[in-house]
């Protein structure tokens, strides 16, 4: 993962290790206290409100997994910059795409660990579209710094909090671990969302009944209420996203790095060896889980949930490295929910997809939808 990740990402924390790692983990720990999380939900829930419409239309048929990337990196650029760094610029758009279909691109070269200055042909296509972000990530940072220090008024963001975090040492985060930490942002919680939200809409398609009951239980929901506390009002709702995040988790592989030598079970394992987890794998274990193949959202209500032991659902990883971003993801996954099924309904319209494994679980060709107002 280091191989085909570090590159691009560079010391964000997804890809950092050690020091740098342990620095970064507590310089954010902050941003993303529950308190913080829910500061944003106004902003996910105006947002996806202004791109629905455009997004989705009346009897119109769509690729659903782009529809869901579209509309995922909106609400993210705008907590993460306030919507500043793309203008609804089609061209940064494709940039972002190009950048993650690069993440999830494993070169001949990564696998067999050659040395980083061979140039690995298969990506040459996508640097001009990292060089691109990260320029824009760049200098919107430097922008936003030079307002600050001159003391005008700034949105109340991501990078504007990240440029005034200082830990209880004193430190600060410098321009270089600003740039590293919201590419890593981009890349981590665009795409996985919008994979997520992607199977739910189609496992959804195909099961009426539980369809039918979700929309119902969105419909009682009162949408003045406070869209941070809207997911305590639709328990199915959230269980049909969890049990998505069951059978197709957005990021399938889990991988570590002995930091010493080990064992398990009778094999041995030597220090700085590579482990994969595979939740895919986990996730559908016939041992673990009663029809594993099944779309059963109800093994995830609130009364059943507790049954589920913790290291046999790892959607998050687990651990000191378990994604910081956890309580941001649910809660966008809410207000999108919410929002999308209140007024519309999708049937499949194409071929049934084929998850196809990059770096996020996703479908092999176009995941076709007719869109229906509800």
């Amino acid at each position: 993962r280091q191989a085909i990740l570090k590159p691009v990402l560079r010391d964000g924390l997804l890809t950092a290790e050690g020091p740098p790692w342990r620095f970064a983990r507590r310089a954010l720990a902050p941003v993303f206290v529950p308190r913080a999380t829910k500061e944003f939900a106004p902003r996910m829930r105006d947002k996806t409100q202004a791109m629905l419409p455009e997004l989705l239309k009346n009897e119109d048929e769509v690729d659903i997994a782009e529809v869901f990337l579209k509309l995922a990196y909106g609400v993210l650029s705008d907590t993460l910059f306030s919507g500043e760094i793309d203008n609804a610029s089609a061209a940064a758009l494709r940039d972002i795409a190009t950048f993650l279909n690069e993440l999830g691109k494993a070169d001949p070269l990564d696998i067999l660990m050659a040395p980083k200055w061979l140039p690995r042909l298969t990506k040459l296509g996508g640097k001009g579209a990292v060089k691109r972000l990260r320029q824009s990530v760049r200098n919107l940072s430097a922008d936003r710094r030079q307002r600050i220090d001159a003391g005008q008024d700034v949105p109340d963001d991501f990078l504007t909090r990240l440029l005034n975090i200082k830990t209880e040492e004193g430190e600060t985060l410098n321009d270089k671990q600003i740039e590293d930490q919201l590419v890593t942002f981009i890349g981590a919680g665009h795409e996985t969302t919008s994979r997520a939200m992607t199977w739910m809409v189609y496992l959804l398609s195909q099961d009426d009944a539980s369809c039918e009951t979700l929309e119902k239980e969105i419909d009682a929901l009162d949408v003045s209420l406070p869209p941070e506390d809207w997911h305590e009002h639709i328990p199915l709702a959230m269980a049909c996203f969890q049990e998505t995040m069951r059978l197709y988790p957005p990021a399938p592989i889990i991988s570590r790095e002995l930091i010493e030598a080990d064992t398990y079970q009778d094999l041995a394992l030597k220090k700085d060896s590579a482990v994969m987890i595979n939740l895919w794998a986990l996730h559908r274990h016939r041992k673990l889980w009663t029809h594993p193949d099944r779309f059963e959202p109800a093994r995830f209500m609130p009364e059943k949930r507790e049954s589920i032991h913790r290291f046999q659902y790892l959607p998050f990883g687990l651990g000191h490295r378990v994604c910081i971003g956890q309580r941001f993801a649910m809660q966008e996954a809410a207000i999108l929910i919410a929002l999308i099924f209140k007024d519309y309904r999708f049937k499949l319209s194409g071929a049934h997809p084929w998850p196809l494994m990059r770096i996020t679980t996703k479908p092999e060709t176009s995941l076709m939808m007719k869109v229906t107002k509800r």
